[in-house]
């Protein structure tokens, strides 16, 4: 309604041009607000998760964070990514949200994504709901446990390391890390002494042999695989699963990529001479 007034009120000529602009300028404002207001006032941590935690209701979950932040951070059980916001238009007919009606629609933003960025999403999926809750922010203020993405990229990684927030497991041998290196903050446990490290060796001798703490099987979602190219640590993974970790987290990327992006790495030094792990 104010655009289609501001127009008729530019076709008057009676008007100076210091009104014309002032009522443009104004439309412009009443715009931006309709659409921001669309998704209503933006919630903190604790009522965000009321929101998220109410039972016997329908809810849709949008997470418009950017994959970093998704990496990072984790997401909730059963929300929809949609990585800032966008989504191409040949997917919106076929996605599963298309046309849905429900009862609160909920939105995760991220430091890239505005609320008029969310409304643009929710009106191209054509989502129909009475009651819309917005959160801004890191994800886990929620202090709810999250889910964690199976692959981290380089940036997630780097951040993760910085932060103390992961295990970094390298599964190539030793003698490879003291000649090619390995990423700092990371630890080595060889893929061919997995599984017996773990069936054979007590806590003790575990930290002994490999200079760290046995990884407790509840704590995978917070061990990272790496190894010089991606391809063992799918192995590696493989072999850990019926140990009981089950959320394991891979860099596929691996040595060569963390090497091609300069990311902090030392030739290891470690003593060659050990006893072989045997049944």
């Amino acid at each position: 309604i104010a655009l289609v007034s501001t127009i008729q009120l530019l076709t008057k000529r009676d008007m100076s041009k210091s009104i014309q602009k002032l009522y443009f300028l104004c439309a412009i404002v009443l715009f931006a607000l309709k659409l921001d207001s669309a998704l209503g006032e933006t919630l903190g941590a604790n009522e965000f998760l009321s929101s998220v935690n109410q039972v016997g209701i329908d809810q849709v979950i949008l997470d418009c964070r950017s994959e970093f932040e998704r990496e990072v951070q984790g997401y909730l059980e059963g929300s929809h990514w949609f990585d800032n916001c966008q989504i191409k238009d040949d997917v919106v007919p076929s996605h599963d949200l298309k046309g849905k009606s429900t009862d609160l629609i909920l939105c995760i933003r991220g430091k890239r994504s505005t609320k008029a960025d969310a409304t643009k999403l929710i009106q191209a999926l054509e989502l129909k709901s009475s009651k819309l809750d917005d959160f801004e922010g890191d994800l886990r203020e929620l202090g709810k446990e999250l889910k964690v993405t199976r692959f981290v990229h380089f940036d997630a990684l780097s951040a993760l390391l910085n932060e103390k927030k992961i295990l970094l497991i390298d599964v190539r041998n030793r003698t490879e890390l003291n000649e090619v290196g390995q990423i700092r903050g990371s630890v080595c446990l060889p893929l061919h002494e997995i599984p017996l490290a773990f069936t054979k060796l007590n806590d003790n001798d575990f930290q002994e042999r490999y200079g760290f703490s046995k990884p407790n099987p509840l704590d995978s979602s917070n061990i990272v695989l790496t190894c010089r190219s991606g391809r063992r640590v799918l192995v590696a993974d493989k072999k850990m699963k019926p140990l009981g970790f089950e959320n394991l987290r891979i860099y596929s990327g691996s040595f060569n990529e963390w090497s091609q992006m300069n990311g902090d790495s030392f030739k290891a030094d470690f003593n060659l001479d050990y006893d072989i792990l045997e049944e």
